[in-house]
This record gives C-alpha cells, sequence and structure tokens, in this order.
C-alpha cells in the first residue's frame, strides 16, 4: 500500500454548489464536482469519488467508503471519527477528508476497538489533522489488520505531519509568493514557508537592504536614533551637533594639557598645575599660590 503526496485541491468553490440536504442532514450528490474529479483524475490509490459530505462532526459506517468528507460547513475543526470494530471492516474500506472555507478537518480512530492511524515517521497515532489551508486533504484505507494507513496527502500536510519524500524534501511553500520576496517561516515545524516579507531600502514591515553604496538609508532609522559625523579622530569625546538631540559632531580632544581639551586627571588621580589659571585673589593684595594640588593664600605679596 504506497504513500502519495499530491497537490493540494484548486479552488473551483465546489462545496456550496455539490451539496445538498437530504432529511435535514448534510449530505452531496453521487457525480463529483471539479475539485473531487480533480483527484478522481490523479487516481490517488482507486479513489472512487462516489460522495461529499459537508457537515458538523461525523463518526463514520461500513458504508461511507469511498467517500469525500469537507469541513465547509463545520464552522471550525471538523472532526471525523473512524468506525468502530475497525478488524471487521471490508478489504479496501477508505475516506477521504478535506479543508474547506477555512476550516481543518481532523481524523480520529473510534473509542471502541478503532484500532490506530499508521503514516511514515509516527508509526502509529490515534488521530491526524491536515495543515491549515484550503483544500488540503488525507485519504485513509483500512490495512485488514485493524489499523488506517494514510496512502495519500497534500504536500503542505505531509510536511507538517514529518512525512518526507515528496520532491526529495520536508519543506512546503505557500501555493503563491510574491517576486523578490523573502520567505518566513509558518509556525514552529521548521517544514513550512509562509509568503514572507517584501525587501527593499525603506518602507514599513520590510526586510531592510543596503543601498547602493552598501548603508542602510538613515530614513529607516527611529526618530530619536543618533547619527555620527562619517568620519572620527581616535579618542576624542563626541559632543553634540546642534540641539535634536540625534546629531553627533567629531568632538573635541581628551587629554591633562592642552588647549580645548576636555581634562582627564593624571596617573595620580588629580588634574595638572599646568591646566589651573590662577590669579591674584584675596584681601590686601595677598596672592593665590598653588603647592601640588593644595591652593592657599599668599603672605605680603609672596607665596
Amino acid at each position: 500500500m504506497a504513500l502519495a503526496v499530491f497537490p493540494s485541491l484548486p479552488n473551483r468553490g465546489w462545496a456550496p454548489r455539490f451539496a445538498r440536504r437530504i432529511s435535514g442532514r448534510q449530505t452531496a450528490n453521487r457525480r463529483p464536482a471539479p475539485a473531487l474529479a480533480f483527484i478522481c483524475a490523479l487516481a490517488i490509490a482507486c479513489l472512487d469519488c462516489p460522495a461529499a459530505r459537508a457537515q458538523a462532526n461525523y463518526t463514520a459506517v461500513p458504508n461511507d467508503s469511498g467517500s469525500v468528507f469537507s469541513s465547509y460547513n463545520a464552522g471550525g475543526t471538523f472532526t471525523l471519527t473512524l468506525p468502530p470494530n475497525a478488524g471487521t471492516l471490508p478489504s479496501g474500506w477508505h475516506v477521504t477528508v478535506v479543508n474547506d472555507n477555512g476550516n481543518q478537518v481532523t481524523v480520529q480512530v473510534n473509542a471502541t476497538s478503532g484500532g490506530l492511524i499508521l503514516y511514515p515517521a509516527a508509526n502509529a497515532v490515534s488521530a491526524v489533522t491536515t495543515a491549515a489551508g484550503n483544500y488540503e486533504f488525507i485519504r485513509l484505507e483500512h490495512d485488514n489488520s485493524g489499523n488506517f494507513r494514510v496512502t495519500a496527502l497534500s504536500p503542505r500536510t505531509a510536511a507538517m505531519l514529518g512525512v518526507s519524500g515528496a520532491g526529495g524534501g520536508n519543506v512546503s511553500g505557500p501555493g503563491s509568493s510574491t517576486d523578490g520576496w523573502a520567505p518566513a517561516w509558518s509556525g514552529a515545524s521548521g517544514t513550512v514557508l509562509a509568503t514572507g516579507h517584501p525587501v527593499s531600502n525603506a518602507g514599513a514591515s520590510t526586510v531592510m537592504e543596503t543601498d547602493s553604496s552598501g548603508r542602510l538609508d538613515v530614513t529607516t532609522l527611529p526618530a530619536t536614533a543618533v547619527t555620527g559625523p562619517g568620519s572620527s579622530t581616535d579618542g576624542y569625546a563626541a559632543r553634540w551637533s546642534g540641539t535634536s538631540g540625534t546629531v553627533l559632531a567629531t568632538g573635541s580632544p581628551v587629554g591633562n594639557i592642552g588647549a580645548n581639551t576636555v581634562m582627564e586627571t593624571d596617573s595620580s588621580g588629580h588634574l595638572a598645575t599646568s591646566t589651573l589659571n590662577i590669579q591674584a585673589s584675596g584681601s590686601g593684595g595677598r596672592k593665590l599660590c598653588a603647592n601640588g594640588s593644595t591652593l592657599y593664600l599668599g603672605s605680603a605679596g609672596a607665596c
């Protein structure tokens, strides 16, 4: 029993035209609509396509073999429960589930001797769910041993379930893309890509690229971002240019001597006395004198 991965169903809007009500139960005509005909044309493991149902959660019965269940009218995730006493099902019993109208589908085994769902990578599980997106599908077939095998599914669902082999990889795309955009991961599985983001040197929600000079456009920086002068002198202390608080000038040198210099202390933690402008001061003509780092008033005009 081979496992096949096929493209998702095309958007044909088949479910609302295809479904009709019989005795208050949502069911469908036996003649396949375009989307179902598409699956049939692929000959997915002898898919008979005799019926489709778009309804609330449902428990399948032996007579449902060959049915295609749509989630169109589910109003959320549609849950299909497989028949009880799976070991009594006839050989070749199979169903297919299809996403529609934004609703996913979960297929689960019955709590009464329902067996397991088998597919590569997971070995055996009690439930599987389609990937998000219209027309994602899963086909399951009874394997005559009381279990159900996944025999066909769409690429995004295959990637989500960890089934590799389609095209040699396990990553699926969004189904459409915008030329030049950078794709982004969808979810945390590492196997599904979303449309992504535009790439440019300006614009909102954009992956930034440098201009022809290899720089980012200054307009992409936030309003409070600070820009530099374009060149600098090693060891200088930067200074604001203007009053915007966003532009720096080249600045001033830093040292313990020199004109127009930002002062720093010497190795002893003191400012050099040569940098002090000592003026005569005090009463009676007494001079202001310095002794190392100590200032004092002189006596009789002398220090």
